[in-house]
């Protein structure tokens, strides 16, 4: 194989940043350590707020269902 084959064969890492800015998704292999981390991380608490939030009015609903059918019978009694 001589040099030019070599230098043919090799495979070049280019990070563009006007693409990165422009798309919609990355390539994973491309992204810093942190960057990866905190993209991954960003789903995960995005999720978790989602289910505190449910939870919560889950909760309040309750609650206020008992407050009315407490008020209710009271009432009729």
């Amino acid at each position: 194989m001589t040099e030019s084959d070599q230098a043919k064969s090799k495979t070049v890492v280019h990070r563009d940043e006007v693409k990165e800015r422009h798309t919609s998704h990355w390539d994973l292999d491309v992204l810093r350590d942190h960057e990866l981390e905190a993209l991954y991380a960003k789903p995960r608490n995005a999720a978790l707020q989602r289910r505190l939030w449910k939870a919560a009015m889950l909760a309040a609903s309750g609650l206020l269902a008992v407050t009315v059918a407490a008020g209710l019978a009271w009432w009729l009694i």
